[in-house]
Parts: C-alpha cells; sequence; structure tokens
C-alpha cells in the first residue's frame, strides 16, 4: 500500500492552480502564490508527480465533442463474475467512469452518450450482455456541480 503524502497549505494551493491550468508555469504559480519562489514551487511540484499525489492530464469534456449526455448506472454482479464484467467494460468506449465493490458485486459506472435514447438502449444491451446482471439504478445526469478534476485536497 503506498505511502500517503503529506500536503501542506502550499501544496494544496499549488494543487489548485494546476487544476486551474495544468500547464502553468512554476514561475505564474509562484507570482500568483506570492510567498513562495518558482524553484521552490517546481521541487513540489516535482514531489507531487513522483509521489503519485497528482497527475497532469487532459480532461475531455464529453460535451464539447458531441456526448451531451452523461449517465450513472450501478449493477449487480455475481461476485464471481465481477473481474469478467470489469474487464468488458473499460474497453467499451461510452464508459467514461467505472468501478466496483469486488465484495458484494456491485459496479459503478458513468457513459457519456449522444442523447438520452442511446443512454437507456446502451443500459439495455449491458444487461443482455452481463450474465446474471441486476439493474439497482440507473439516471442521466442533468447537471454536474462538481467534477473529480475540481476536488481540492482536504485540509488535515
Amino acid at each position: 500500500m503506498p505511502v500517503p503524502v503529506s500536503l501542506d497549505d502550499v501544496d494544496r494551493r499549488i494543487i489548485l492552480l494546476l487544476q486551474e491550468d495544468g500547464r502553468m508555469s512554476a514561475r505564474d504559480i509562484s507570482r500568483r502564490l506570492g510567498d513562495i519562489g518558482d524553484r521552490a514551487v517546481r521541487y513540489r511540484i516535482d514531489r507531487l508527480l513522483r509521489s503519485r499525489a497528482i497527475s497532469v492530464i487532459a480532461v475531455v469534456d464529453s460535451k464539447q465533442i458531441g456526448y451531451p449526455v452523461l449517465g450513472d448506472v450501478i449493477v449487480e454482479v455475481p461476485s464471481a463474475k465481477v473481474r469478467d464484467a470489469l474487464t468488458a467494460l473499460a474497453e467499451d468506449e461510452l464508459v467514461c467512469y467505472l468501478g466496483a465493490d469486488l465484495e458484494h458485486g456491485t459496479i459503478t459506472l458513468q457513459i457519456a452518450a449522444h442523447d438520452e435514447y442511446e443512454f437507456h438502449a446502451w443500459v439495455s444491451r449491458l444487461l443482455r450482455s452481463l450474465d446474471g446482471a441486476a439493474l439497482m439504478k440507473s439516471t442521466v445526469v442533468r447537471q454536474v456541480a462538481k467534477g473529480s478534476d475540481q476536488w481540492p485536497p482536504p485540509k488535515g
């Protein structure tokens, strides 16, 4: 199990600025913070990246590329089939998030679709394709108030 990285207030402020713009230079971050030099900012960013506490990535906006409908789905599958189901679902190009409780056979996923019809058709295909699957809940997400890319690290 990885050792958790200890974050101080400066680390959190750097992370917030990188969430705003992942390409922001250490010099710009230093100027925005006002109380730390760019060399120290570079060191902290390198430490955070090396420890995998953060990663700087491109985040796709599904609406901007023609997939305006996001839907959440929770299914239950026999525990012995969860890993196979996860493997199959991870390869589906509409699945943008996938997680599971291996012990209880619960799979949670989010898909991006062109419209609500495609979302509901996808859910129907999912249930037919996963042997022994039972739909627990599916819903179209009408508004995302906060994405994981906007999650600031908690204090303490």
